[in-house]
């Protein structure tokens, strides 16, 4: 956005947020860094971005005593470590009233000071259908109008006013304000009350308080059921609509493509090798099954493949930005040794490594690398203890930086979570697959699904977990896939008919 002295840029973060509370920081950290990286001073998180639980009193029994807890602190954290204005929308804090609280914008300086508080004041009721909402049940209502100073590194000033979701409706409250230049209103609009009428009130606050509106929302379907309508926009005083995000993100974004796709042709869509890779995206495999559930309940024929496995095998390109890897290797060792390149690299890859792989370079483990074949077998860890580096991120991304220059690696990456890996093959539509390669048996690392997928279906998730029965089990290797390829000669044993 622009004032009338230098452009300030502002990010309003989406998020599609879930029942843990961890899980939850974890996607708005990676989503702040982003901003950050992209160069917003203002970043502003959604209505309930640190938890949409599978019940209202779940914001009561995660509620925080004001000025001390994990998610204040986290964001205080993060504005400090990116040096930037970072506006938590919002944080449920505890009240006199044991059952209730504040729903609560908290608002944190560069310096990770927090420099503003809003209570959440006209509380959301709402019936429709199946479809009731009614705020007041755990949430106490706030009674102050807040404003608040942020001033950009360039140097220019604006007023903030703060409000959040279903104060939109009341102008009263944004005139209250008096004269802000800019107008934050962190929401999670339902899918019903959104498409009817989020963008006309948004656009309809900006005009008559010639200001510009910011809106960070929740979109998608949520862990709980709840559908929430996303748009997150930055409007300007004239009511013109300057950036716009439909709903969703990252990771379900190709699913749903590809179920829109067979929407729209008309033909069944099968998804294969189904997994939710990165710690990032852990546990956001309820929200890709709620797509998959709704493609299904509007008439698309959907299923999809998984292996039992919570690591998966290719190149080590996979950890850096496509355009660091364009035009080949000797491409590749051009721009490393430029230094303004290599620093943005670095600061791509921080972001791109728990998005791709686990937490830590332990999860990664070499296959083959042709120019350090010692290395086979072992860990990214291990490579950095022998190297005597710490195991960190930053160390593990300039070893992979060194490893590519050398050729790069196929290696295994341990990328996705049981609770995803689980939540996949209870799934109706689950069948299974191997993905694996033809590897001679006793030669090199192979990715053990080559040959133990089926095997470890039935070891670990019929009999030691029960996650299936072993009838289930085998119809989702045999009988289900057999049928859905529409293969009539396999798949089943039947009792054979005597000779006439």
């Amino acid at each position: 956005m622009t004032a009338s002295a230098a452009p300030v840029r502002v990010c309003a973060v989406q998020m599609v947020s879930g029942a843990s509370l961890a899980a939850n920081l974890m996607t708005a950290g990676e989503l702040i860094q982003q901003a950050a990286d992209e160069g917003a001073e203002l970043v502003a998180l959604p209505e309930y971005f640190c938890l949409m639980g599978m019940k209202d009193e779940d914001k009561v029994a995660a509620r925080e005593t004001d000025g001390r807890g994990p998610v204040q602190d986290f964001l205080a954290a993060q504005a400090q470590r990116h040096h930037i204005t970072l506006v938590g929308g919002t944080v449920p804090l505890a009240t006199e009233a044991p059952q209730r609280v504040r729903n609560s914008v908290l608002v944190y300086g560069p310096g990770g000071e927090r420099i503003a508080r809003y209570d959440k004041i006209h509380l959301f009721n709402f019936r429709k259908d199946a479809e009731s909402y009614d705020e007041a049940r755990t949430i106490e209502p706030g009674a102050q109008v807040s404003t608040f100073r942020f001033s950009s590194r360039a140097g220019t000033s604006l007023k903030v006013g703060l409000s959040v979701c279903y104060d939109l409706r009341f102008p009263e409250l944004y005139r209250a304000m008096a004269q802000p230049d800019l107008i934050l209103v962190p929401a999670a609009f339902t899918a019903t009350t959104g498409r009817a009428h989020w963008t006309t009130l948004l656009k309809a606050r900006a005009i008559e308080n010639l200001a510009y509106v910011l809106a960070p929302a929740q979109g998608g379907r949520h862990e709980n059921g709840r559908a929430t309508y996303g748009h997150s926009v930055l409007i300007d005083a004239w009511g013109a609509v300057v950036a716009e995000r439909d709903e969703g993100a990252g990771v379900l974004e190709p699913v749903q493509e590809t179920l829109d796709v067979g929407a729209r042709a008309g033909i069944p869509v099968q998804i294969n090798h189904l997994k939710v890779t990165g710690a990032a995206q852990w546990g956001w495999s309820a929200r890709i099954l709620a797509r998959l559930d709704s493609a299904a309940a509007t008439g698309v024929e959907v299923a999809f493949d998984v292996y039992p496995y919570d690591a998966y095998s290719t190149y080590s390109d996979l950890m850096f930005p496509a355009w660091v890897l364009a035009d080949g290797p000797a491409a590749f060792a051009r721009r490393v040794a430029d230094a303004a390149t290599r620093q943005r690299l670095v600061r791509e890859m921080r972001t791109l490594f728990t998005r791709q792989t686990g937490p830590g370079p332990e999860t990664i483990r070499f296959r083959e690398v042709s120019a350090h074949p010692e290395l086979a077998g072992r860990t990214l860890a291990d490579h950095l203890d022998r190297i005597g580096q710490p195991r960190t991120i930053d160390a593990a991304v300039e070893a992979l930086i060194a490893l590519q220059l050398d050729g790069g690696f196929i290696g295994v990456f341990t990328g996705m979570d049981e609770g995803d890996i689980e939540r996949f093959i209870r799934h109706p539509r689950a069948m299974f697959e191997t993905d694996g390669d033809l590897v001679q048996p006793g030669t090199g690392y192979p990715h053990p699904r080559s040959y133990g997928a089926f095997p470890r279906v039935l070891a670990r998730y019929v009999r030691e977990r029960r996650t299936l029965t072993l009838v289930d089990a085998v119809r989702r290797m045999t009988a289900m896939p057999a049928a859905w390829l529409a293969q009539t000669d396999r798949g089943t044993l039947q009792v054979a008919r005597p000779p006439t």
